[in-house]
């Protein structure tokens, strides 16, 4: 699930390196249930999922990367890590991705969770970089590919998200990046299938 950094004190707030400020006062919350839809398995489904990537308030000018990461877990859905997040790490806007990719144990495999962080077009927490953390989506696919593969629904589901985020709705302009491409990490692990998906996105 990333890394877990020390806040650092600022006043009476803390700030963190993911972008959240949190109060130094502030107990952990509930989270909030983020918005969970099934990724389409044909052409006749598609519409409903870009509906509701579309309902956001888009911003389209701030958002210059998409990040991809793997949760580095066998298992979890958007709301368990927004729980995580939220009590652990100690974010107010809970869930540090945009979107969440499912794999069959917490969530269907292949299915797709857009995050309140992309609903209100708010930066992400996904990254220990405030540059990025303000430009980048964040999507992060449920698994632990340090030891094994995404499946294929999980890649079918990243390459259609990916595609309609950056050449339909962004027109073509982020750069699609892996968390390793901007930080000392191992995510999103060995048997991420890169070629196959920079591919396809031509």
């Amino acid at each position: 699930m990333g890394y877990i950094s020390r806040p650092k004190i600022l006043g009476e707030t803390l700030l963190r390196n993911d972008g959240d400020i949190l109060s130094s006062h502030a107990s952990p919350t509930i989270p909030l249930s983020p918005v969970t839809i099934q990724t389409p398995t044909d052409e006749s489904e598609a519409p409903s999922l870009f509906h509701k990537i579309d309902m956001a308030n888009l911003q389209p000018g701030r958002w210059e990367h998409i990040i991809l990461h793997h949760s580095a877990s066998n298992q979890g859905n958007a709301a368990i890590f927004d729980l995580y997040h939220r009590t652990i790490r100690k974010m107010v806007n809970g869930l540090a991705y945009h979107f969440v990719i499912g794999n069959g144990t917490n969530s269907g495999d292949g299915e797709v969770e857009i995050s309140r962080r992309w609903q209100s077009q708010i930066q992400g927490g996904h990254v220990k970089d405030p540059f990025y953390n303000s430009n980048s989506i964040g999507i992060c696919l449920v698994g632990n590919f340090e030891t094994y593969p995404p499946s294929s629904a999980q890649i079918k589901a990243t390459t259609e998200l990916v595609d309609y985020l950056k050449n339909t709705l962004l027109l073509g302009k982020p750069n699609v990046l892996l968390h390793r491409d901007i930080q000392k990490t191992l995510c999103p692990g060995r048997f991420f299938p890169e070629d196959i998906l920079r591919s396809a996105w031509g």
